[in-house]
């Protein structure tokens, strides 16, 4: 995927080529969306996708979750939507997510939330980030009054790499990077938006646009007979929650001023604190200031607290109203795009572990840029960065075909005839059909499923097979018989009560 237009190209300058992750294990980021809408703007700010063309990691036995793979800068993420919303969806996907990906050691919670203006002056389209999380809505309720559990409204304490991270964003350069570097992800966001087609583009509504009403000023009919309006207490009516404050008659003259309206530079800013969690949606201005006072909360959403236990996780999510009752939807494609940059812009700052650097290349850059070349394209660049090209020098593949006849001559007949019945090089399917048969032909057995044991490895033959074939000195049928030796010798061992 390219965040440039054709113009912005120099054929000329050279260009780094990452090479694609054989296992899941090499993914350390996640990135976790709960609406469709926030997923779309995450998506964007992909640097370039490693599950194009039918070339998938999978997952374990039991994860029902799906799975995006790609690269983000230097580090190799895993997108997932949530199969909905609230704790409860997220820590289920979050476990399984977990477990497909073992090697994750962060987790960002992108997308859009409900502001409380009353500590800081947050505007929409602004971008809130986690350095801690209250599940607000778990406690006991009594006659006229809530308490949470104290447990739950104590600090969480979250890994050392989040905390140092964090405390880096908290000082003054390190706020300048963040704001900086996001506001150019964030146009680049919106460029490929409208290159790729997409439905939203994710501008900014403007000022005009960003009301904030007084906390005891209620979102309800006001020109119309409607019996719950006219109470003057605080009551609910679904009909008037789903209308516009402008087809309402709100009183704009209940409008809070805030100075940074006021000012020529509105760009979005970040503030990190506090977030409120919960499985309700924050619709009262009046109950949002006594929580976000008591607690000392900047936002309010519904997932972070399932993740929170799940995977060390940072939430990232940009304002889209201030969850109060004049709350709409005009805002969140902006405020998840906002987000979205921002989560890039942090990446660049957190630090790969030793051992997990990613390989690349630095090559002269073909006629055009790779990330706009057609598929085929690709994957010739692509395969051809797996294999060291001096390897494809004549002799080179001599070894490998003394140890094939080596294994063939230990086969038994009925074994040979199973190799032979192999008979081309393996496809995008292979390692699907071959570990779905695995599966069905050891379904009376205990235990973890035999076909995602060897999915991992089965994929990387595939890959090299695929690759190497398209050296002129890689000898002819090499690439089956290494195929149809693998295949065969987990059939054998698969078979086996040991396995």
């Amino acid at each position: 995927m390219s965040l440039q237009s054709a113009s912005s190209i120099t054929p000329a300058s050279p260009e780094t080529r990452y090479i694609r992750p054989l296992f899941r294990r090499d993914f350390q980021i996640a990135i976790i969306c709960a609406l469709p809408l926030e997923y779309d703007a995450a998506s964007l700010l992909v640097d370039e996708f490693w599950d194009e063309g039918g070339k998938q990691y999978g997952r374990t036995s039991g994860d029902s979750n799906t799975y995006r793979n790609g690269r983000i800068g230097m580090h190799n993420v895993v997108l997932m939507l949530l199969p909905g919303m609230g704790k409860v969806a997220i820590a289920v996907s979050a476990a399984s997510l977990r477990t497909s990906y073992s090697g994750l050691r962060l987790a960002f919670l992108v997308g859009v939330c409900g502001g409380a203006p009353g500590i800081h002056e947050i505007l929409l389209g602004d971008v809130v980030v986690s350095d801690d999380v209250i599940q607000y809505d778990f406690g006991r309720q009594y006659p006229g009054t809530f308490v949470p559990k104290e447990t739950v409204a104590s600090s969480r304490v979250s890994s050392k790499d989040i905390r140092s991270l964090i405390a880096y964003f908290q000082t003054e350069p390190g706020k300048r990077d963040l704001q900086g570097d996001a506001a150019k992800h964030l146009k680049a966001l919106q460029e490929a938006s409208i290159f790729q087609g997409y439905q939203h583009r994710y501008v900014c509504p403007g000022a005009k646009e960003d009301k904030l009403f007084a906390a005891s000023y209620h979102h309800k009919h006001r020109r119309s007979s409607c019996n719950l309006c006219r109470v003057e207490t605080e009551t609910f009516c679904e009909e008037a929650s789903k209308t516009p404050c402008a087809k309402l008659g709100c009183d704009e003259g209940e409008l809070v001023g805030r100075k940074r309206l006021q000012e020529q530079d509105k760009s979005p800013q970040v503030f990190i604190g506090r977030i409120a969690s919960g499985d309700t949606v924050m619709k009262s201005g009046k109950h949002r200031d006594e929580v976000a006072k008591q607690y000392d909360v900047i936002a309010f959403e519904m997932e972070g607290a399932g993740i929170w236990d799940e995977i060390p996780s940072i939430i990232v999510k940009g304002v889209c109203d201030y969850a109060d009752s004049h709350k709409n939807k005009s805002w969140q494609p902006f405020a998840a795009a906002t987000a979205a940059a921002v989560t890039k812009s942090m990446l660049t700052r957190y630090s790969l572990t030793d051992g997990t650097e990613m390989s690349m290349q630095v090559v002269d850059a073909p006629q055009s840029h790779s990330n706009l070349l057609g598929t085929k394209q690709k994957e010739r660049l692509h395969m051809q960065s797996l294999v060291p090209f001096t390897a494809a020098r004549k002799g080179q593949w001599q070894p490998l075909q003394e140890a094939i006849s080596h294994f063939q001559r230990g086969l038994s007949e009925p074994q040979s005839r199973e190799l032979r019945s192999t008979k081309v090089v393996p496809n995008v399917d292979s390692v699907l059909i071959f570990t779905a048969q695995l599966d069905y032909n050891n379904r009376t057995r205990k235990g973890t499923s035999i076909g995602s044991r060897f999915y991992s490895v089965l994929q990387s033959v595939r890959e090299f097979c695929v690759a190497v074939e398209s050296f002129p000195s890689w000898p002819s049928k090499i690439a089956v018989l290494l195929w149809g030796s693998l295949k065969l010798t987990i059939n054998v061992r698969s078979q086996s009560e040991d396995l």
